[in-house]
Order: C-alpha cells, then sequence, then structure tokens
C-alpha cells in the first residue's frame, strides 16, 4: 500500500499558497485539501454566523467587510481566533487535529496550504503523525512572491519571512505567470506520487 504524503505549504499572505495547492489537488487524484484552521472556521460560524462559504472563500469574500459582521471582516475573524489559540492555547490543538484527520481521511494526500509558523507545524505534524503510529511522508513547501510586500510587524508573517529556507524541500519563488506555476507544481506533483511508492 502506498504510503500517505502531507504536502505543509507555509508562504506570506498573497505569496500564492491557495493557487499552488490547488494546483497539486488538480494534479494528484488521490488527494484532498485542508488548512490547520479549519476548528478556526467552525468557531467564527458559531460565533458570528458568517456563513462557510465565506470562511472558505477567496480572499476578496473573507476580506471584504460587506461579508463579515458587527464591524469586522470575515479575515480579521479568523486573524482574531488564530491568535488566541497560538497565544491562550496552543497550535499543538490545530496541528494535532490536523494529523488525525489526515490519518481518518480516505485520499492518501493531504494538501495544507495555510502554514504560518512552519518551524512549529512541520516538526508538530510530524509530532503527532509518530504518536498515531502512521507512516506518512510529511513534504515542507514554502511558496514566495517578491512582487508582494511582507508585514514583518504581524508575528505569523515574520515567522514564515524569517524561517530557515533549510527547513522546507521545495522553495517555490512564484515571480512568473499562472502558467509559470502550472509547469512547477507539475514537477512537485510527480515527486509527491514518487515518494508515496517508495
Amino acid at each position: 500500500m502506498s504510503k500517505r504524503v502531507i504536502v505543509v505549504m507555509a508562504g506570506c499572505k498573497y505569496h500564492g499558497k491557495d493557487t499552488f495547492a490547488d494546483l497539486l489537488a488538480r494534479l494528484i487524484p488521490d488527494s484532498r485539501r485542508d488548512s490547520y484552521i479549519e476548528p478556526l472556521r467552525i468557531a467564527v460560524n458559531a460565533k458570528t454566523g458568517i456563513p462557510m462559504e465565506i470562511l472558505n472563500g477567496p480572499k476578496s469574500l473573507k476580506d471584504d467587510p460587506r461579508f463579515g459582521r458587527y464591524g469586522k471582516s470575515a479575515r480579521q475573524y479568523l486573524i482574531e481566533e488564530g491568535d488566541f489559540i497560538r497565544s491562550e492555547t496552543n497550535i499543538a490543538a490545530l496541528v494535532d487535529r490536523l494529523a488525525e484527520r489526515a490519518v481518518g481521511a480516505p485520499e492518501r494526500v493531504t494538501i495544507v496550504s495555510d502554514g504560518r509558523m512552519p518551524e512549529t507545524e512541520i516538526s508538530g505534524v510530524s509530532a503527532a503523525l509518530s504518536q498515531l503510529g502512521e507512516v506518512c511522508v510529511v513534504i515542507p513547501i514554502l511558496i514566495t512572491r517578491a512582487s508582494e510586500p511582507v508585514d514583518l510587524s504581524h508575528p505569523t508573517e515574520s515567522a514564515v519571512y524569517n524561517a530557515p529556507r533549510e527547513l522546507f524541500k521545495y522553495v517555490i519563488c512564484n515571480d512568473g505567470d499562472l502558467d509559470d506555476l502550472e509547469n512547477v507544481a507539475s514537477g512537485v506533483a510527480d515527486d509527491l506520487l514518487a515518494a508515496m511508492r517508495e
């Protein structure tokens, strides 16, 4: 039986994480998308009533105050909920739940596109999988885009920007067009499929 693979993708805001994850998901038939913040979306939905299709939608919806509630956008609520988890609980709570979902999923490949604390998340996923007794390949990917500014005053943006490059199996510079990114995704998908068979 082929191994499970979890792609842990990190990148600063608007650098192309979701776009690259969508490309990989289309290229790998036995795959699923997931995110660390899935429990946060559920919590924000329960607290505010913002529909899940907005919370799971593109940045244009999450950033638009018209689709938020009580004077805040959906993204603002998600950021606040994430900051609370990281400071008051532990990011391990999000990482552990992600690993459990990946192990329980019928698909062999889980693609996570919202890595924001890569050093903690990558080691955390590996540790959680080990505790679950699952043989799984964790593939860390960093997406960068020089044309998009980085807000180093925010702790998660700073954590991604300053993460050691050797932490990642792939560092992808998303400075071209969509065709360029598709070509890179095709090569990475081939590598992931090979890793599953090893």
